[in-house]
């Protein structure tokens, strides 16, 4: 009984920890275009800076990324 007791503790210590998931570094994160949607024309732009609709020619406004609104998107692996 000792020496099962015994063979579970070293087990449990010379068990290999598993390796840490690859972190993402901070410039990784950031975005390399933004999303400007035209709220007349109802418009979203893929682009690196924008400040007005090419169609209508009103301002358009950023469109906020899911980490700028605090939602994490399920991603299978």
């Amino acid at each position: 009984m000792m020496s099962q007791i015994i063979e579970q503790i070293m087990g449990a210590v010379t068990k290999p920890e598993p390796e840490p998931k690859a972190q993402v570094s901070d410039s990784d994160k950031k975005r390399s275009v933004d999303l400007y949607t035209c709220s007349d024309c109802r418009e979203t732009y893929i682009m690196n800076d924008m400040n007005v609709c090419p169609k209508c020619g009103e301002s358009v406004e950023p469109t906020p990324s899911f980490s700028e609104l605090g939602i994490t998107p399920n991603r299978r692996e």
